[in-house]
């Protein structure tokens, strides 16, 4: 357990394979990267929030970073996956929180929705769910935003965090090392 690599799991007690078994420069660049991706997301979210009112640091950039900076390919964090998914529960939402409002069946009826996309357009991203439960959470902005809220901030978030995963992966490839 205490060797110097990086893995998505470790071998079961039934014998089971390690999952994608990488050296400790994985966690290094992993977790700066994942640093500053985020400081860079909360800063601007500090901005658009003093000056325009509006949010922008959803939840789903951060099992987002988990995915795009602790991984060097997990299909969930294909850019086709996290685009077309994020984008498609971010539609259901804001149309949700327009007509029937932010309960709980809304909020049920938003994740079984944006599940149902992803899975008819193969596009499974399990951050994209939590793009429902921020527009449930935050309505009035999102009412705000209307339809644009697939873009702004879902959409522009998600391409940040996918564009600082692609260079991620890329340092962890060029500057291996084992500690």
């Amino acid at each position: 357990m205490f060797d110097p690599h990086s893995r998505l799991s470790m071998p079961s007690p039934s014998g089971a394979p390690e999952v994608q078994k990488r050296p400790t420069s994985d966690i290094f660049w992993g977790a700066l990267m994942c640093f500053l991706a985020t400081l860079a997301l909360s800063l601007v979210d500090r901005y658009a929030s003093t000056m325009h009112g509006l949010p922008f640091l959803t939840g789903s950039w951060g099992t987002l970073s988990v995915l795009a900076f602790g991984t060097v390919d997990n299909p969930a964090a294909r850019p086709w996956n996290c685009v077309v998914a994020t984008v498609l529960a971010s539609i259901v939402a804001a149309a949700l929180v327009a007509t029937v409002g932010t309960g709980p069946v809304a909020r049920a009826a938003g994740v079984a929705i944006a599940l149902a996309c992803m899975m008819q357009f193969g596009a499974i991203h399990p951050p994209g769910a939590a793009a429902v439960y921020f527009a449930m959470d935050n309505a009035a902005e999102v009412a705000r935003l209307g339809a644009m809220y697939a873009v702004y901030p879902t959409l522009v978030g998600s391409l940040f965090v996918l564009a600082m995963g692609r260079l991620t992966v890329w340092l962890k490839k060029r500057f291996e090392f084992t500690l």
